[in-house]
């Protein structure tokens, strides 16, 4: 743990400005990466899924900055969908929610009718049966992602607990994916599957603290990976298609976090808009008793 390369820090704003409907008319997405030999010209990688936004939401401006790391940084599974896509989800939910709309039903209104995106949202809502549990028993939450030449839509459930109880858990989650033609459905199932269960580590447990310089985190007593007694149940339908084949090996990654963060909203009102989602401020504290310094 304290001799490797570490997945770059980043921080985001995403702004809108909407219409009297509800729906942006203007969107701005400015991301700021901490990472090793940052340049002043920008990383492209950093900017995937901002640059290319599947939804119509008028006219787009994507800012980036790079601030120079002092820990040697690398790419990461999903590489910058894994952090764009979190920005983006989470915050498409605050804007279905302000303008007074399902989240679902507003995503799809932002999708062409011909994107194969739209079809994968459309699916996991009757996958999940999004909308038909009135007495507010099920805490839903739904992300989407195109990348890698394949898409995705993730509902994912929360167990219902006091907002700030912890650790956050995940009992079931439903998935629908367009990758184009499965060439071998069992392989591809497996890795749609592997990327939800590395996505909900990162995302409830994943965290990297510095002090007096030097990695607190030595193994995985203090660096906790999900367990298979939290590790949810998983459904998964892949769209027939006779497009080419696309990328399904990091496809699973970018929907979980932004899903989790929704589904959180949806149980209790409450935004989180920090990785990870599952640590409250006083359990890093705890964590950091022993190693006097700073946490970043």
């Amino acid at each position: 743990m304290r001799h490797g390369l570490y997945r770059p820090a980043v921080v985001q704003r995403v702004e809108a400005a909407v219409g009297a409907d509800g729906f942006p008319v203007a969107w701005r997405h400015r991301i700021v990466s901490v990472q090793t030999n940052s340049a002043s010209s920008i990383n492209p990688l950093d900017l995937m899924g901002a640059d290319d936004l599947p939804y119509s939401v008028g006219s787009i401006r994507i800012e980036w900055a790079g601030v120079e790391a002092p820990l040697p940084t690398t790419i990461w599974r999903s590489v910058g969908h894994s952090f764009t896509t979190f920005a983006i989800e989470s915050f498409l939910d605050e804007l279905a929610h302000s303008s007074g709309r399902d989240p679902v039903s507003y995503r799809l209104s932002l999708l062409p009718s011909s994107s194969r995106l739209r079809r994968c949202v459309a699916e996991v809502a009757e996958l999940s049966g999004w909308g038909q549990a009135a007495d507010g028993s099920r805490m839903l939450g739904v992300a989407a992602a195109a990348c890698f030449g394949s898409h995705i839509a993730l509902v994912v459930q929360v167990a219902a607990s006091e907002p700030r109880a912890s650790p956050v858990r995940v009992v079931k989650a439903w998935c629908v994916v367009d990758c184009g033609v499965v060439v071998n459905p069992d392989g591809a199932a497996a890795q749609i599957e592997g990327g939800i269960l590395f996505g909900l580590t990162a995302a409830l447990k994943g965290r990297i603290t510095v002090a007096e310089g030097r990695i607190v985190e030595g193994n995985f007593d203090s660096y906790p990976l999900l367990r298979i007694d939290e590790t949810p149940e998983i459904e998964i339908r892949f769209i027939p298609s006779g497009e080419p084949p696309g990328g399904v090996g990091e496809l699973g990654v970018p929907p979980v976090a932004p899903a989790v963060a929704n589904a959180l909203f949806a149980a209790h009102g409450r935004r989180v808009r920090t990785l990870p989602l599952g640590l409250d401020p006083q359990v890093v504290d705890r964590r950091l008793e022993s190693a006097p310094g700073s946490s970043v």
